[in-house]
């Protein structure tokens, strides 16, 4: 019997790590999860383990391998999606040299974010945001750990490690982490580094290498299959969302609250470092540029287990209903979401989250209504950042899981006031695109896309909700700048 060909895509996420198959129309015929810990030793320092990295991953291949119908199919190749910028050092064998590595929301090296502006001016923002960049990251290891940096043969992050130890070939993809490219070469002696400790920069289609074999033992996997270098996570869900085209743009809901504009020029370096943005490399000749909140729906999660002492996804579709009982604006309820500190457009860590206009006649619903809008209205603050720097949105995907809830996608598109595209966007469903066309099953990204994502639905912004919001908006911007003034 001919077996079908699929693809894998493999998510390495903040909370979990997911793998998926996708028949060449994009349908899901196979998914399952593995969760695991982030670690928040210090303030300011978020760190995860490579080895739980590589139990998920070795779990989810051994559940791929017992799939009851996996002999009906042939992986024909796997794209690898990963949330970026981190920090690994590797030692000469490829193997993480720290147990715990700082991950993209670690903001350990603000001070050395400093040094480097003042060392290289605005260039040293790098991928990333500035205070949390990867060469923030990698000078502060050569300030407070010099001895493990010392002993590193290579400085990568989770792309560049787990391409290493699924394939056994070192290399990363343009969107996670600097690579051994001339262009890096000041920027890395500026921390004490050289670009030839980079791993080797892959287009997002080019095939990596096959699955060691020595995993394929170890899951049980009968077959190897070409691994496809892929893109950071953003960028996965990001294509999965149709946002490929210049002045596309997705605003994505998930722990964090982020928005992608695709630009054919990058964002200038003095930009993204006044403004806290982002800017990588996505498809050829074109950008990726955006920012964030740092708290998106990680806030709605908060504050369900914070109030009703539950964090499970049923338990949050029941707390959105009850945030749908109090009107607009939360009855003068207002939430600043900074559970994490303050990112676009002026990164402040030491911001903290606060809640303000309560009476003795607030309710719970004012109250969880007020941490949906809170976050809301942080996503409207980024968007007016990027259009007042040059970079306007035309078509607005919303992708996430926390878009899942209707009432929280309209509520977005009253506070952005424009039309939103959504659809269950997965960055497994990029990574799996970017394998089609690295394996030749389509000739290009846009032929894939032609025929691996859904079609969108359209949520259309309420004008009069729209222009409630516009004053809310003005009034909370205000009280806003007052609340941020305590942490500076």
């Amino acid at each position: 019997m001919k077996k079908e060909h699929v693809l894998a895509g493999m998510d390495v996420g903040t909370t979990s790590i997911k793998l998926s198959l996708y028949n060449l129309q994009g349908e899901t015929i196979f998914e399952e999860c593995q969760e695991y810990p982030t670690h928040y030793r210090r303030p300011g320092w978020a760190e995860q383990s490579p080895r739980d990295w590589q139990q998920a991953i070795l779990a989810l291949l051994r559940q791929l391998a017992r799939w009851d119908n996996l002999p009906q199919y042939c992986v024909a190749g796997m794209g690898l999606s990963v949330h970026a910028p981190s920090l690994v050092l590797l030692d000469k064998n490829g193997e993480s040299l720290h147990e715990y590595v700082p991950i993209w929301c670690d903001e350990r090296s603000a001070e050395q974010a400093q040094t480097l502006a003042n060392r290289v001016g605005a260039d040293f923002v790098g991928l990333g945001l500035p205070l949390a960049s990867f060469p923030a990251k990698l000078l502060w290891y050569n300030e407070e750990q010099p001895e493990l940096a010392q002993k590193a043969s290579c400085a990568t992050g989770v792309k560049g490690y787990l391409l290493k130890w699924l394939t056994g070939q070192l290399a990363t993809d343009p969107s996670s982490e600097p690579g051994n490219l001339p262009r890096w070469e000041p920027l890395m002696a500026a921390c004490g580094w050289t670009a030839k400790k980079l791993p080797p920069v892959l287009e997002a289609t080019q095939v990596v290498g096959l699955l060691r074999d020595e995993l394929c033992k170890q899951a049980g996997l009968a077959e190897s299959f070409p691994v496809v270098t892929g893109l950071n996570d953003g960028a996965c869900a990001t294509l999965s969302a149709g946002v490929y085209r210049s002045q596309d743009a997705s605003v994505e809901l998930a722990t964090n609250g982020v928005i992608y504009l695709v630009s054919e020029k990058p964002m200038p370096a003095k930009t993204r470092l006044q403004h806290a943005f982002f800017c990588w490399e996505y498809l050829e000749g074109r950008w990726i540029i955006g920012g964030q909140t740092k708290c998106g729906a990680s806030a709605f999660a908060w504050a369900n287990e914070m109030f009703r002492g539950q964090a499970q996804d049923a338990a949050i579709e029941d707390y959105i209903a009850i945030a749908q009982r109090s009107p607009i604006g939360a009855n003068g309820t207002w939430f600043f979401p900074y559970l994490r500190g303050r990112g676009t457009p002026s990164d402040q860590p030491n911001a903290r989250a606060m809640f303000s206009g309560l009476q003795i006649n607030t309710t719970k619903e004012d109250l969880y209504r007020s941490v949906i809008e809170g976050v809301a209205f942080s996503l409207r603050e980024v968007a007016d950042a990027l259009r007042q720097d040059g970079f306007p949105m035309k078509n607005v995907f919303i992708t996430g899981g926390g878009t899942k809830n209707q009432f929280v996608r309209q509520m977005v598109a009253d506070v952005l006031g424009v039309p939103l595209s959504w659809s269950s966007s997965k960055a497994t469903l990029g990574a799996a695109l970017l394998a089609a066309v690295g394996v030749g099953a389509y000739g290009s990204v846009a032929a894939a896309a032609a025929k691996m994502l859904p079609a969108p639905t359209t949520i259309t912004p309420n004008e009069q909700a729209y222009q409630r919001y516009q004053e809310i908006i003005r009034q909370y911007g205000e009280a806003r700048e007052h609340l941020l003034a305590l942490y500076q």
